[in-house]
């Protein structure tokens, strides 16, 4: 018996799913940590990077993916993740500032 891939292209709708289901996820996320006066912000943020960061390492592991990225291009890479890392750092502390409608409407109009 042969197993057929599934491809994702195939489904319908499937990149609104995909959205709808990750604009729950991320205003659960901002809910969670609006809610949680004991924990700060960067903690959750620094878990969150760790179980990531795990799972991301293990599946390029698997894949056999260069984690270091291309030669000429870790520059490109490093500057993404210090960015990224910034700008997380700003969305959820930005949740504990502000109104959690403001923050997430915030986060979903930038490009």
């Amino acid at each position: 018996m042969s197993r057929k891939k599934l491809d994702i292209r195939a489904i319908p709708g499937a990149g609104i799913i995909c959205a709808i289901i990750s604009v729950i996820f991320w205003s659960t996320a901002g809910l969670c940590i609006k809610l949680s006066d004991d924990v700060h912000a960067l903690e959750v943020l620094t878990i969150s990077a760790i179980i990531q960061s795990v799972i991301y390492l293990s599946v390029m592991l698997y894949q056999k993916v260069d984690y270091l990225g291309h030669k000429n291009e870790r520059i490109y890479l490093f500057l993404r993740c210090t960015l990224g890392t910034v700008s997380m750092a700003c969305l959820y502390t930005s949740y504990r500032l502000i109104p959690l409608s403001d923050a997430t409407t915030i986060r979903f109009t930038a490009p």
